[in-house]
């Protein structure tokens, strides 16, 4: 509920303004209702005797890994558990209010979760009723504008939330952005101390994060361009640092060819976490062709522990081509790539960790007239821990006024030991979008996943049912853009 304050304070602004011919109020919203079951997982054990092999490994009679501690009598596992139901409950609200004065403007995203019945592990957060997403205060002017309240950032390092300022100045082809406040954990729109991350992580920190950092763009022509960002996480105590980050990227694009590369870096650990460099040309108006190569390794905050375990990254190069004729009743879409994994010093005692992996994919889609499409796609990904293999398929018909329904389908299986050890899962649904006005619009889908071949002690059960139904409605006119900030 601490997210709550920016909406209170905010709120008046938009509603207790004294009214004017220009000004608006702008309120669309997303109501959605899903229903999931799935099956959870429980703690279980075999005597060691039952087991085969040897070593902190072994298998039950009716092949499920199990884990053997030395000297101990009995092996565990994890094995499917009872069935939980979920009927979660949002709704999302986009306040936007202009017209209060010269550039003013407030812009708010928020969320409502109502009491949700069901079994409250099988939905996170279920629990936390209001979140303010986003809710601040602009103010515009020709060469740029200021933003007081909760705001995102998003760039080369990802997507960062804080509660607090950012001070925007435009100069002929140059935009800098300043931005600094308290940080909130990417993905919770919570600070580091509150009890959402305490819950798991053990050694979550104890003093909340100020953000401060700055962007430059430069926006050369509508072809080529690029930016460079810094961005670093202290303490409020001033007597540690969380993070100092620093990313760039540059492209080109012409109307044969383009170029791009991206880059970012841990300046704390001075560690390159990521570089990637594209090109992709399109020789003739139905072909384009992917070239790219990166490096990459994970990045973790200073304040966690998962950045001890010295997690190694790897190096990548992959192609792919899109055919697209006008003769042809289909598109063709195909992509490969290859990996390599840097040393590690971790092992297995019963078989030898992969170095290299790879994976493939190919696409066939449509190219018939409207109302029908379809499209079926196959991939591969096999790496050091874990490997996938997946069929695709779909089918939809579009209606007049934009109405569509469609069938879709799905085929796979992930070797992995923390995901599905072994059998294949068969899934497939209906869809559809249903216009009921200029403003108002309803869609949905229901699911099902059977999974097949495993046996009754071989760790997770993907069988499960989803269901989803949504409701997008729109309150007011479009604000009219006044030229400046972005």
């Amino acid at each position: 509920m601490k997210s709550a304050r920016w909406f209170a304070i905010l709120l008046p602004f938009a509603l207790g303004a004294a009214p004017s011919a220009a000004q608006s109020i702008r309120v669309s919203g997303v109501s959605t209702m899903q229903y999931v079951s799935a099956r959870g997982l429980r703690e279980d054990s075999v005597p060691i005797a039952a087991t085969t092999g040897d070593g902190a490994l072994r298998y039950t009679p009716d092949g499920a890994a199990v884990r053997c501690l030395d000297e101990a009598t009995y092996c565990h596992y994890l094995a499917p558990g009872g069935l939980l139901r979920a009927l979660p409950l949002t709704q999302d609200l986009g306040v936007a209010a202009w017209g209060l004065g010269r550039g003013v403007r407030v812009q708010a995203q928020l969320r409502f979760r109502p009491a949700a019945p069901g079994d409250a592990e099988l939905w996170p957060r279920a629990e936390d009723r209001f979140e303010a997403l986003e809710a601040y205060l602009e103010v515009a002017r020709p060469y740029g504008r200021v933003r007081l309240g909760r705001q995102w950032q998003s760039s080369g390092l990802g997507t960062y939330s804080y509660d607090g300022a950012s001070l925007q100045l435009r100069r002929g082809v140059a935009y800098l952005d300043v931005y600094g406040g308290w940080s909130l954990v990417r993905g919770l729109s919570e600070p580091v101390t509150s009890d959402a991350l305490a819950g798991i992580e053990p050694f979550a920190p104890d003093a909340r994060a100020v953000l401060l950092g700055s962007r430059l763009q430069l926006r050369l022509s509508a072809a080529a361009g690029g930016s460079v960002t810094y961005q670093r996480e202290i303490r409020s105590d001033r007597l540690g640092l969380y993070s100092e980050r620093i990313s760039s990227d540059a492209s080109y694009r012409s109307a044969r060819w383009s170029l791009s590369a991206a880059t970012d870096a841990d300046l704390a650990t001075r560690v390159l976490n990521h570089l990637r460099l594209q090109a992709s040309a399109r020789p003739r108006p139905d072909l384009e062709l992917d070239l790219f190569a990166r490096r990459y390794r994970p990045y973790f905050d200073l304040w966690t522990i998962w950045g001890a375990f010295a997690p190694v990254g790897f190096s990548e190069l992959g192609a792919g081509a899109h055919l697209r004729p006008a003769s042809w009743p289909v598109a063709v879409s195909v992509d490969a790539a290859r990996r390599g994994y840097a040393e590690t010093d971790a092992q297995l005692g019963f078989a030898p960790l992969r170095d290299t992996g790879w994976r493939v994919g190919a696409a066939l889609s449509s190219r018939w007239a409207s109302p029908w499409s379809a499209s079926v796609r196959y991939g591969a990904d096999v790496g050091f821990g874990a490997a996938r293999t997946e069929y695709a398929w779909r089918l939809q018909r579009a209606f007049d006024g934009g109405a569509r329904v469609g069938v879709n389908g799905t085929l796979f299986d992930r070797a992995s030991d923390y995901q599905l050890s072994n059998g294949k899962v068969l899934g497939g649904g209906v869809e559809g979008t249903w216009p009921l006005g200029e403003t108002l619009r309803t869609s949905g889908h229901l699911l099902a996943y059977r999974h097949l071949g495993a046996s009754a002690a071989s760790g997770a059960d993907w069988t499960q049912l989803r269901a989803l139904l949504q409701l997008e409605w729109t309150l007011g006119k479009e604000p009219v853009s006044a030229g400046v900030g972005r």
